[in-house]
């Protein structure tokens, strides 16, 4: 009840996490969708503030990471578990030793009972209940993650191949290249001339330069508002791959429970027993299909087994801290903090 109860409360934490982040993540495309319309690079705070939003997300979507993974290592540890009572379901403890010189059906019954309080279809049912549960929170934040990440790429897309409107526009130039200051001359004439020609060289020069400073800054801005695209469609896809990694376990981990649960059956004399509910488990329906089918175990599992817990390990079990990831001149640099370590009978 209390595994249970805490599984109810963190997955309410990871519920109101991603819709923070969500909100975030809209604002940031509405962002760059207006920007794509209008092709008009934002003011300065505007792409500041993308930033700032840009690590508001990141340190809002590592808790929320983090709560997927600790679920995932508790499944993992109480997979250990019932591995161990499996393994050890036979092995008499020392009262069983003493017990066993009066009588030996007495000590079959005392590590029958042991066995059915640690190992029970219920227990297993509930676990795969809670994986379940976990697949349709990945499954959906995914889907939400990747649209968002392919409508962005689509109008970074668009971004670049507008570079010179957005030049334009920023430098105020209208499309002959004229800025404000040249459409005013070619309309009121040539303007008197003061000093000669040393005057009107140095009217030149100053307006050539401050021509080209204002093109040099209309490029920058443009490569600042592409570079903070750039990053959070990174972001975005850093995330996806995150949740990739954890729906892999998970399905990983549900196959190991369906064969457990299996094996609980044949030890009851009910191999042919069907999963609790018709097996009501919609988001590891593949799992489901490969238990029904008898092809939990075949080979070359052991191996898919090993790449898919090493990608999850290398991913989420850290002994260390490392640095919070920041964004900078649109480039986000991410170090994820992770200190669980690995549990269970791995």
């Amino acid at each position: 009840m209390g595994a249970r109860k805490s599984f109810d409360e963190n997955m309410g934490r990871f519920g109101a996490l991603v819709t923070a982040m969500r909100e975030d993540v809209g604002q940031s495309e509405a962002m760059f969708r207006e920007a794509a319309a209008q092709s008009r690079i934002p003011d300065g705070n505007v792409i500041g503030g993308e930033a700032a939003r840009q690590r508001r997300i990141a340190a809002t979507w590592a808790p929320a990471e983090a709560i997927l993974a600790e679920e995932v290592l508790a499944l993992g540890a109480a997979l250990g578990e019932i591995r161990t009572a499996f393994d050890s379901r036979e092995m008499p403890s020392r009262l069983d030793s003493a017990i066993g010189f009066l009588l030996k059906s007495a000590v079959r019954k005392r590590q029958k009972r042991r066995f059915e309080r640690r190992v029970n279809p219920q227990h297993l049912a509930g676990l795969l209940a809670r994986a379940d549960h976990l697949q349709g929170a990945v499954f959906e934040e995914r889907g939400f993650l990747s649209g968002r990440r392919q409508v962005l790429e689509s109008l970074l897309t668009e971004l670049a191949a507008h570079r010179p409107e957005l030049v334009r526009s920023f430098s105020g130039q209208d499309e002959s290249g004229q800025g404000v200051a040249g459409r005013e001359k070619a309309a009121t004439g040539p303007a008197p001339q003061a000093g000669g020609q040393d005057g009107k060289f140095k009217d030149t020069f100053e307006k050539d330069a401050v021509g080209v400073m204002s093109g040099l800054e209309a490029v920058a801005a443009t490569e600042r508002l592409v570079g903070a695209g750039l990053s959070l469609s990174r972001m975005l896809n850093a995330q996806v791959v995150a949740l990739d990694t954890v729906s892999h376990k998970l399905q990983l981990d549900a196959e190991e429970f369906l064969i457990l649960y299996r094996a609980l059956a044949e030890i009851d004399g009910d191999g042919d027993r069907a999963l609790p509910d018709g097996g009501a488990l919609p988001n590891l329906a593949d799992a489901v299909e490969r238990y029904r089918n008898n092809r939990l175990v075949a080979p070359g599992e052991g191996r898919r087994r090993r790449i898919v817990d090493h990608a999850f390990v290398e991913l989420f079990v850290q002994t260390q801290e490392e640095p919070e990831g920041e964004v900078q001149e649109g480039i986000f640099l991410s170090r994820r903090i992770r200190t669980f370590r690995p549990s269970g009978g791995r």
